[in-house]
């Protein structure tokens, strides 16, 4: 949660609010920009919070009941204050709002994106200490969290309990409902790479397409958009245990790093070892690779990362291998080196590019 406690130099969560908002003033903007470089972990604080909105943007909707949302979150932190089990910096924001008259609080136009957000992350996040020495993040409520990426967008996550994730374009990742309570569940539609904080008491694990990944102390990449042969798994660094969910009697493939494990669409899963992994991994840079391809395979990658819809005059262009990388281009040019490499015309409208094969001549 964010640290909005009073002390100096502090902003309070109106300023937050109007920060987030587009709505600083010189003067809280500089006050803000103090409190962020007082302490790096301000900045990760914001972030998060700029998350909390994003993930929660569609409770704004008018099928939301901002109304019993809020009952609902009163009453767990009742709940938690008569109990002592109310987090200190949870008290702090419900204390700042209570000292508001009762028609803005939390329902002011200006904060009414963030308003929505506040009542999840209120209600979704409790910070308890399981020790003298050390504190782990719980998840209570039944509100699931939702990151999504939209055409040639990635986006970098850093969750709660440490684990860091990049989300590939066009691509989607919910945290389970109880995520950090006594596993650490995420649904993955799409392609993401992981960094994860190992925790032996609370497994990590990976649910896309017919397949469950779960971290045995590792960074490592899955991949599972619709339409691919299956779900693929390619390790960089510790072990990932693979198993396919629709045959679960077999036992986990433990895969080590430098091995691409796939689990293909009849469930099979298939082990390849000593593999490049920044093969696999250059997206994660903005780096977009493709070495002996089959056109068919490279068009829904475009279509991820530049919005390009690539229609084909002659079904045969489908098979044309395909060696090239992007990296940061604009789309005229990726679109001129794609007919250069292939030998092919093509004409341009907007995002939609047609192919042709090359005319040949005929001699008299």
């Amino acid at each position: 949660m964010l640290n909005t406690s009073r002390g100096a130099g502090t902003p309070d969560t109106v300023l937050l609010q109007r920060h987030i908002a587009g709505e600083c003033s010189d003067a809280e903007c500089a006050q803000l920009e103090q409190w962020l470089a007082a302490d790096p972990e301000h900045a990760r604080q914001l972030e998060s919070l700029r998350a909390v909105i994003k993930a929660t943007a569609r409770v704004g909707s008018s099928r939301f009941d901002t109304r019993a949302a809020r009952r609902r979150v009163a009453k767990r932190i009742q709940d938690a204050e008569e109990s002592g089990q109310l987090p200190e910096t949870v008290r702090q924001i419900v204390a700042v709002e209570r000292t508001r008259p009762a028609h803005v609080q939390w329902l002011t136009p200006t904060i009414g994106a963030w308003a929505a957000g506040l009542l999840v992350a209120i209600g979704a996040i409790w910070t308890v200490y399981t020790g003298a020495s050390h504190r782990r993040p719980v998840f209570l409520a039944n509100e699931a969290v939702e990151y999504s990426t939209t055409v040639g967008q990635r986006v970098h996550v850093t969750l709660r309990d440490g684990t860091q994730f990049i989300l590939a374009p066009a691509s989607r990742v919910r945290l389970a409902a109880d995520y950090g309570r006594a596993r650490r569940d995420i649904y993955l539609d799409g392609e993401a790479y992981f960094a994860v904080s190992h925790d032996g008491a609370r497994p990590f694990t990976v649910h896309a397409g017919n397949a469950m990944a779960e971290d045995l102390g590792t960074r490592f990449g899955v991949r599972s958009y619709h339409g691919d042969a299956g779900v693929q798994v390619v390790v960089a660094e510790g072990k990932v245990a693979l198993q396919s969910v629709t045959a679960r009697q077999r036992a986990a493939s433990v895969l080590t790093s430098g091995t691409l494990g796939l689990v293909d669409n009849a469930g099979d899963t298939h082990v390849t070892y000593e593999v490049s992994t920044a093969r696999y991994l250059e997206w994660t840079t903005g780096h977009l690779t493709f070495k002996n391809t089959e056109l068919r395979e490279v068009l829904p990658e475009l279509a991820r990362w530049y919005g390009l819809n690539v229609e084909l005059d002659d079904s045969t262009l489908a098979r044309l291998p395909l060696t090239a990388s992007f990296a940061d281009v604009p789309t005229s040019d990726i679109v001129a080196a794609l007919a250069a490499s292939l030998d092919v015309r093509y004409e341009r409208h907007g995002q939609t590019v047609r192919l042709f094969p090359r005319r040949v001549s005929r001699s008299s």
